[in-house]
């Protein structure tokens, strides 16, 4: 448990639009000299490593320098910078190998993508990317093989299958082919990361026995089944049937996990009650207190209201504004006593809460919502639930590291 067991480096990677001028281009640490800017695009920062090395060669050979001189802001180019790359790297067609231990794919892996986008909103979004690559002159790429490829089909394949790059908070964006083959399980065996030059990494959870499938999750497991399988159909375009969604969709009623990640306070005796049904969006609909048996309809306001004072602090946080941020989670955490302490909506409060507080400086905050997420984890280990209790602990081991 805890093994590196598969490490695939990228055929494209960018930093976020926002965070351009904190992070290497290259290597995604934090920029520690502003003097570091590429003169010609006036836009990509380089540590001193990488301006000696490939990741700046790549900037400038791929036409992503060019592309960026002439503009005179960087806000919406992520996609399109991550496409230059890509063709950059079709170009030069290298063959897959496997080097100190870790996979470099081909272009044939790439063409072995999925590219499905029959979700209306994200083919829009697609389709506003090619716009943009073909009013600059970018044209589908010529290949000896026979094989044809359209901008729309590796707009898609970005889309479809590119990763978020975190440090904590997302700071780039990166395509590794053969990681992304992984398929998902809301109780996997494996967890992703990146470490340096946007190379994605497995590190297992627990023993897996030979030849059996390694499984990552795509989305935060801390969540109720109906809320899984909804944000999995929304954004990666099917209905998650692993066995954890089967085994949860199938209680009735609903079993203590459900219940604890999904539960609201009964407003007669303030027990925990149990959601009987929800609407399209996997918000509860109705409900049954198990103490007083009293019934209810239940307003989605309250989980409406929440999420969307997460987006808001997200937001100011990425723009800077970690004070502002810090107040905006206080409501958000106002507004969770109404649910289980350990609901899904208040864990992802609390993680931001940590990640604020870390931002200003505040530690001694930070450890006290890390402690409060390792509650909630351990809570969930004891229904077997994919994030082990162990994971847990290494996140006390990595609050006292910080408190020390």
């Amino acid at each position: 448990m805890g093994e590196v067991v598969l490490a695939v480096a990228p055929i494209a990677f960018v930093i976020q639009d926002e965070e351009i001028a904190n992070y290497c281009s290259g290597c995604a640490l934090p920029i520690q000299d502003q003097k570091n800017i590429c003169k010609t695009c006036g836009f990509c920062y380089f540590c001193e490593t990488c301006r000696q090395g490939d990741h700046f060669n790549v900037h400038q050979e791929s036409g992503e320098c060019n592309f960026l001189r002439n503009r005179k802001s960087i806000s919406g180019t992520l996609f399109l910078r991550c496409l230059i790359q890509m063709l950059h790297f079709q170009k030069k067609n290298p063959t897959s190998t496997i080097k100190v231990g870790e996979v470099r794919d081909s272009w044939a892996d790439v063409l072995k993508l999925q590219c499905d986008v029959s979700n209306p909103a994200m083919l829009q979004q697609c389709l506003s990317i090619v716009q943009m690559a073909e009013s600059i002159g970018l044209k589908p790429p010529s290949t000896t093989d026979g094989i044809s490829i359209s901008l729309l089909e590796l707009v898609a394949r970005i889309f479809v299958n590119g990763h978020e790059i975190f440090h904590p908070k997302p700071i780039g964006f990166g395509l590794n082919p053969s990681g992304a083959i992984v398929n998902h399980s809301c109780r996997p065996n494996v967890v992703f990361f990146h470490d340096i030059r946007g190379r994605l990494s497995f590190r297992s959870l627990e023993d897996i026995p030979k030849n059996e499938e390694i499984c990552t999750s795509y989305i935060d497991v801390y969540q109720h089944v109906a809320k899984r399988r909804f944000l999995l159909n929304k954004q990666y375009g099917f209905v998650c049937q692993c066995q954890r969604c089967q085994d949860d969709s199938s209680r009735h009623p609903i079993s203590d996990a459900e219940n604890m990640l999904s539960g609201i306070k009964c407003q007669s005796c303030q027990f925990i009650l149990n959601v009987t049904s929800r609407d399209k969006g996997a918000h509860p609909l109705e409900l049954e207190c198990r103490q007083c048996h009293s019934r209810m309809e239940h307003q989605s306001s309250c989980e409406d209201r929440i999420e969307s004072l997460q987006e808001e602090a997200v937001s100011q946080n990425r723009s800077g504004n970690h004070a502002g941020a810090l107040g905006t989670l206080v409501k958000a955490l106002s507004s969770g006593s109404t649910l289980h302490p350990h609901h899904s909506l208040n864990f992802s409060t609390y993680q931001c809460m940590s990640v604020v507080a870390a931002e200003l400086g505040k530690f001694d905050v930070a450890i006290r919502f890390i402690e409060k997420q390792i509650a909630c984890l351990q809570d969930l280990a004891k229904f077997g639930i994919s994030t082990r209790a162990n994971v847990a602990s290494k996140m006390r081991e990595l609050a006292l590291a910080i408190q020390d």
